[in-house]
């Protein structure tokens, strides 16, 4: 079953097939379309006719389609009642009637302005045939495009900007030049590339935005770079327990618990030497919390501890 979708006589069925429905589906579209504009035609023409002609006028016509279907059915010799302008009922042949200059003369009255309803009519739906057209046209086309289902899109900066300005109003924080709405600066943003591609260098701009706006920032800076460049003296606060500019705190100061020592432990150590990093914290720290947490070297100890503990494994 697959080979035959491959020779040339399926090649030759699809392509009829494709063609003879796009025709079919061309076809019924402007005969739809084409339908509604005779329909506009008759509407205007039919208004053209009543707006001018007179009441009396109307009657005649009236009269003669009457007069025009005894004939068809009865003969020229049946009779049909007329009321003149005179107010009086006669009885007249519907021949004579049907050839008589009163009717001949409102039906040239009527048909001039019908024929003014017919040209105002089709103007109107040329114009309409063409808007229907062009929508047709427009329309194909926009389903001819590939549209997004699901997932991540590509596209230009551009499209990302018109995106996220349908978000909200813009915030403070600025990626790739493009501004992040309010409402997403405080979500997770995750800058991933390669070694040396700018993630430091972008991250460093958005600090330097967030400084101007007179922002507050707290930064995790592993390498000890964004400190070097945006640590201002006397104004800024470092937490670390490594480093002479910090503020009197220590890892374990949020520790209260022997299960919370233990943690810490695990976190700052491999397996092997965290018993003995909880040792020193859960036994030793506690007591210079009751002191008063006044040595700052303290904190230096755990390190050295560290590789001794490593060095005897």
């Amino acid at each position: 079953m697959a080979n035959f979708f491959n020779t040339p006589l399926s090649t030759f069925i699809r392509g009829a097939q494709t063609t003879i429905h796009e025709w079919q589906m061309m076809l019924q579209s402007l005969k739809q379309t084409v339908i509604a504009g005779l329909i506009i035609v008759a509407i205007l023409a039919g208004w053209q006719v009543y707006n001018k002609t007179t009441a009396y006028d109307q009657y005649i016509m009236q009269r003669w389609v009457t007069a025009a279907g005894k004939a068809a059915f009865f003969g020229h010799k049946s009779t049909i009642d007329f009321k003149g302008a005179d107010g009086k009922t006669y009885k007249l042949y519907t021949g004579k009637y049907l050839r008589s200059n009163m009717a001949k003369v409102v039906w040239r009255k009527a048909g001039a302005a019908s024929l003014v309803g017919v040209k105002i009519g089709a103007a109107l739906s040329s114009l309409i045939l063409l808007f229907v057209l062009l929508f047709f046209y427009l329309n194909g086309r926009r389903q001819g495009k590939d549209f997004h289902v699901r997932g991540a899109q590509l596209g230009t900066t551009g499209d990302l900007a018109k995106a996220l300005k349908k978000v909200g109003p813009r915030g403070t924080i600025s990626l790739g030049g493009i501004r992040l709405p309010a409402d997403m600066e405080p979500t997770n943003i995750a800058m991933i590339g390669a070694p040396r591609t700018g993630k430091s260098v972008q991250i460093s701009a958005v600090l330097d935005e967030v400084r101007r706006a007179g922002q507050r920032a707290i930064v995790y800076d592993y390498g000890g770079l964004f400190t070097r460049h945006f640590y201002r003296e006397g104004i800024d606060t470092i937490l670390n327990p490594m480093d002479e500019r910090s503020a009197e705190w220590r890892p374990w100061y949020d520790a209260f618990e022997p299960a919370h020592f233990e943690q810490q432990a695990a976190s700052l150590s491999r397996r092997h030497i965290a018993p003995v990093v909880s040792g020193f914290c859960g036994y030793r720290h506690p007591q210079t919390l009751a002191q008063g947490r006044q040595s700052k070297g303290y904190a230096r100890q755990v390190p050295e501890t560290l590789l001794n503990a490593q060095q005897q494994k």
